[in-house]
């Protein structure tokens, strides 16, 4: 019998396998790259709150305390440069390896540079800010907006669905695929793996789930009960729009373009960060990590919970649904775990605000049939405006004119004002349980009260224990 099968020669079994071990060893190369990417820009979003956070804290100590000795206390993760610079009229003080600087006069402006850095990343922060006697200048975010982290290339390791025949996407599979968004499963799709998709993602009363990150490069429009659970990071190229959906991301988002949310559910276990307008109404928002708001923020009848630290760089403006005039505040709310930062006007109307640690509102801050609950600092560097409203603070810094009108407030720990102008009218009451200092006695009406605990002498009443 002759025998005529070939096989391989042992030379062409150890070339396949160098050859398979080389695409293998490539492959995870590439793969590592991808996912570093997307936590560099979930760190990113971290530096720069956790930043703003510090900063606050600082400033905090200079104004509520009279201690010579400031001190930068940088959370886990953020490091101090040598960069960083301080200066008290002019004469630099140089800070010690704990990150104090010592024998501060209070009567000099206090000038500080702070350049900060995450400890696995080379990305820097700079934040400038003054410090003066007569009440803080405006926190000054020298860091340029950069544009949205997302990627814009296709992945070069994927499997790319839109250069075959069938570009359907397999209904349940393992691997990472460059989908146009078309499918004919009869079942929701459940993916093991990461997703690109390049085309308009327009669904009505679809279910996708993806365990890995999703970059959607194009629209997307999620209508009528749809379902969009993703188990890592998401990106969001073009403008988003969810109505009547539930959205779950396991990790941080990114949205580049407008966001659009109505009667909706969002949950985001990581960070996230909303580069353009952002656009909710009768829907709720949780952010398990830090938010950045790079332009406007508007909520009608919606809730908003963060549980880190949230920056809101351009106009702020809430408003929950007046329940036939019953004022209940408590069913529309922001919550924010861990200081916020509102950089331009602020509007609230017919809701509850409450932040944890110390807020910094550096323009003009309006409130109306609103419930304020701020644990820490609260620094209104602009004109401040209370109506219909009960205000429980930590301690409070005003810098500009207050105006408090059918409002009970109450600071807990000290108050200072620099305001020229002070009024307390129409049935308001302000109670400072610790010290309180005016540039200027408070303006107040007849039918309204005040109760100072360390200046009893200046109490419209005998304040409670």
């Amino acid at each position: 019998m002759t025998n005529n099968e070939k096989g391989l020669s042992l030379v062409e079994v150890l070339a396949g396998l160098v050859l398979l071990s080389i695409i293998s060893t490539l492959t995870t190369m590439i793969l590592i790259n991808v996912f570093k990417s997307n936590d560099t820009a979930a760190e990113e979003i971290s530096i720069k709150q956790n930043a703003n956070v510090m900063m606050s804290e600082f400033q905090r100590q200079y104004y509520e305390t009279a201690d010579t000795t400031l001190c930068f206390n940088p959370p886990a993760g953020l490091s101090i440069d040598k960069k960083t610079t301080v200066d008290n009229g002019g004469a630099p003080i140089e800070m010690d390896e704990n990150y104090c600087v010592h024998d501060v006069v209070r009567k000099e402006p206090l000038n500080v540079d702070l350049y900060v850095k995450g400890n696995n990343s080379n990305k820097q922060l700079a934040l400038k800010t003054t410090l003066v006697k007569g009440g803080q200048q405006k926190l000054t975010n020298t860091d340029t907006v950069p544009d949205a982290p997302c990627p814009t290339k296709r992945p070069i390791d994927y499997i790319d669905l839109t250069k075959q025949k069938d570009s359907s996407l397999p209904c349940n599979a393992t691997g990472n695929y460059i989908w146009n968004g078309k499918s004919s499963c009869q079942k929701p799709p459940k993916i093991d793996g990461n997703l690109y998709i390049t085309d308009e993602f327009e669904k009505d009363n679809y279910n996708l789930n993806v365990t890995g990150t999703v970059t959607f490069q194009n629209e997307v429009d999620l209508d009528k009960h749809s379902t969009l659970t993703i188990g890592k990071n998401a990106c969001f190229n073009d403008e988003t729009q969810f109505d009547d959906s539930t959205i779950t991301v396991g990790g941080s988002s990114i949205f580049a373009n407008e966001f659009d949310m109505d009667n909706s559910n969002m949950n985001i276990v990581g960070n996230a960060q909303f580069y353009r307008e952002f656009d909710v109404d009768d829907s709720e928002v949780t952010i398990g990590g830090n938010a950045e708001y790079f332009n406007e923020f508007d909520v009608e009848d919606g809730n908003i919970r963060i549980s880190g630290t949230a920056v809101f760089h351009k106009e702020f403006d809430f408003e929950g649904e007046d329940q036939d005039g019953d004022n209940d505040q408590s069913k529309y709310l922001v919550s924010i775990g861990n200081g916020a930062t509102f950089k331009d006007e602020f509007d609230f109307d017919d809701g509850t605000l409450k932040i944890i640690g110390s807020a910094e509102f550096s323009s003009k801050a309006d409130f109306d049939e609103t419930f304020v609950n701020i644990g820490g600092l609260s620094s209104f560097l602009g004109e401040a405006d209370f109506e219909k409203s009960t205000a429980a603070l930590g301690s409070a810094f005003f810098n500009s004119k207050v105006e408090i009108g059918k409002t009970s407030m109450t600071v807990a720990k000290d108050l200072t004002s620099k305001s020229v102008e002070f009024k307390i009218k129409d049935k308001s009451s302000l109670h400072v349980l610790g010290t309180s200092t005016f540039s200027k006695r408070p303006e107040l009406s007849d039918d309204s009260t005040i109760c100072l605990k360390s200046d009893p002498a200046s109490s419209s009443r005998s304040c409670p224990n």
